[in-house]
């Protein structure tokens, strides 16, 4: 047993057992308790703005968190429904402009095949054939090995959707129930230690986390500001749905605003729209400045931690959690940290 303590006082072990913890908590344990979590966090946030709407009109918390969780699933929904709706109407441009954008294409690689034939001394017109005739047969590949494949994976997706909607439902009834309840546990766990340290590190935990969100939500709008701004200027169509996307997605490391202007770029080019895409690619580099700009101010000044931290934070926690490894990478950092911090102390 001394052995073990011994062990435990190691700063270095420690650390190392906190950090396998927290992780192995968010791998297995939050799948199945993400509910739960989610209606805590929500009442920890949303608890004061309910009670002062309680003290003044009198209305059940417990209604009141209902009526909340109502107008931002109409938020949601409507929101959903104006972005599926624009992305329909962009397929169906793009439908109907296709011959015009394969016309652009052919003649890109028309001119791409008599200069690498000129250089090469090679034939521009078995060049030109050879690399239809790949793209031909890696569409049909596509084509004949998705159509099964997503036939045969629809079964677990509607088990997947069943899932998702049954825990919402219970996410909303814990909320409702969470709030109507929560002064009474409150008094009920006031006087427990365990109870008292949690909370303490639960509240640095939501404060750095409100932080990191504020940044990053900052960091996006001004991105998809200068992206809007951008776009328009350089004519491109629905510029505003191409600006918003590409905010959100400057937030993925080793993607970053390149994976949507870089693409418009090219196609610009191949229109012949030679200014247009120098201008994509000079929004481009802005929006990459702004982002090392902004970000040590917003989160390394402020949070205490490095950028390059949260980076390496933010991609491991895509490995580990796929998509959610935006939030739950830099989550996981903070919570090795303070606990960290609080058992030292």
């Amino acid at each position: 047993m001394s052995f073990f303590i011994g062990l435990w006082k190691n700063n270095i072990v420690k650390l190392v057992i906190i950090a396998a913890g927290v992780l192995l908590f968010f791998r297995y344990a939050l799948p199945l308790l993400w509910p739960f979590f989610v209606a805590f966090f929500f009442v920890l946030i949303f608890r004061p703005f309910i009670k002062r709407v309680h003290n003044k009109i009198k209305i059940s918390e417990g209604i009141l968190a209902g009526v909340l969780l109502g107008l931002i699933a109409l938020i949601l929904l409507f929101g959903g429904w104006f972005l599926l709706c624009r992305i329909m109407d962009m397929i169906g441009e793009f439908r109907q402009n296709s011959d015009y954008v394969m016309d652009c294409a052919k003649t890109a690689l028309n001119t791409c095949c008599n200069f690498i034939g000129e250089r090469m001394r090679l034939n521009p017109k078995m060049l030109e054939e050879g690399v239809l005739e790949g793209t031909e047969n890696l569409i049909a590949g596509i084509r004949d090995n998705f159509a099964p494949k997503a036939l045969d994976a629809s079964y677990s997706y509607a088990s997947v959707i069943f899932d998702a909607v049954f825990s919402i439902v219970v996410t909303i009834i814990a909320i409702i129930l969470l709030t109507k309840d929560y002064d009474d546990i409150k008094k009920k766990l006031a006087e427990n230690t365990a109870f008292i340290r949690i909370r303490r590190l639960c509240r640095k935990i939501l404060t750095l986390l409100k932080i990191y969100i504020k940044a990053q939500a900052i960091i996006v709008l001004c991105v998809s500001a200068v992206s809007m701004a951008g776009l328009f200027v350089c004519g491109v169509n629905r510029w505003y749905i191409w600006g918003f996307l590409t905010g959100f997605l400057d937030m993925l490391p080793f993607v970053g605003s390149g994976i949507v202007l870089l693409p418009i770029a090219i196609f610009l080019f191949l229109q012949g729209k030679v200014w247009q895409g120098i201008g994509c690619l000079l929004i481009y580099g802005i929006c990459a400045f702004l982002r090392q700009i902004l970000e040590p101010k917003l989160i390394g000044d402020k949070m205490n931690v490095y950028p390059i931290i949260v980076l390496l934070s933010v991609f491991f926690g895509l490995q580990f959690f796929h998509i959610g490894g935006i939030v739950l990478g830099p989550v996981s950092l903070f919570l090795i940290r303070e606990i960290y911090e609080e058992l030292r102390e």
